[in-house]
């Protein structure tokens, strides 16, 4: 499977406080028959998994797959989570019922409810911890309320909103490996603003940082979505359009100032991204 061909469907949706409550997950290793995601809104906890202990406060999300032996663990003070209880697709959307978690001692892995396996974003089909992702928070809350209220097509809303919230944290695992601070490509994003009118190769913006250009390039392309090549054309691009409304230089000199040492070759690029020539755009 890969990522873009997931239609998200939410059996459930709650919140759990755990340390002053009875929860009969709290305390012993359970596994579930589906994905469960848990994004702490309150407190501080741990989630055991895999034979590993994970702190989990504000803001901190784990991803747990089906068949996957957890515990949650509840230190002195409570900890709230936003639970959501899913499948990345809508082949057993017949289940409606929440499937509550099994023993580990007890759990039939033939009672599994879907099965997913990414390819690509491989990253998923493994537990995922993410630390400080608030900003997910509000779209929870959101499906909170969405799924009491469980008005007409509401299943169809939480699996479009749960969609974001996957993208997000997919997008933070990418990340978390390869992007080591924002500076790093603010640092080249910065350089690459100020020096478009040179010639620049993805070697050249690498060697500038001491990095591999293959980092650089992986950087930017999980950043923006871009590749460093097509990232720089845009920004010679932007530049050129904003010559080409307010300076009085000629197309070759607007090409020249924004990297093009080919007139063609600009004019090429230039209707590409924008369906026109220099010159018509101009007019």
């Amino acid at each position: 499977m890969r990522f873009e061909e997931i239609k998200p469907f939410v059996r459930h949706t709650h919140k759990i406080r755990l340390g002053d409550s009875l929860d009969k997950t709290m305390g012993r290793f359970v596994t579930a028959f589906d994905n469960r995601l848990f994004f702490c809104e309150d407190g501080e906890g741990v989630i055991i998994c895999r034979g590993e202990s994970h702190k989990m406060s504000r803001g901190d999300v784990a991803i747990i797959p089906p068949g996957e032996t957890y515990m949650l663990v509840t230190p002195s003070e409570s900890v709230t989570y936003i639970c959501v209880n899913f499948d990345y697709s809508y082949a057993n959307s017949r289940t409606k019922i929440p499937i509550p978690p099994q023993s580990a001692e007890d759990f039939d892995s033939d009672m599994i409810v879907e099965r997913s396996f990414f390819g690509e974003d491989e990253e998923l089909n493994s537990p995922v911890f993410l630390y400080k992702v608030q900003r997910i928070e509000n779209k929870l809350n959101k499906m909170q309320y969405i799924y009491q209220k469980k008005v007409i097509y509401y299943e169809l809303e939480l699996s479009g909103i749960l969609s974001g919230v996957l993208l997000e944290c997919l997008r933070c695992v990418k990340l978390t490996g390869l992007r080591s601070s924002d500076s790093v490509f603010d640092k080249i994003t910065e350089y690459i603003y100020e020096n478009y009118g040179r010639r620049l190769t993805n070697s050249d913006i690498a060697e500038k940082f001491g990095y591999n250009p293959n980092y650089v390039s992986d950087l930017i392309k999980l950043t923006t979505g871009l590749s460093l090549h097509k990232y720089l054309l845009n920004v010679r691009i932007e530049r050129a359009i904003e010559l080409l409304e307010w300076s009085g230089c000629s197309v070759g000199e607007i090409a020249e100032k924004c990297g093009f040492y080919d007139i063609y070759h600009f004019s090429k690029v230039f209707k590409a991204a924008t369906g026109t020539s220099p010159a018509k755009y101009r007019k």
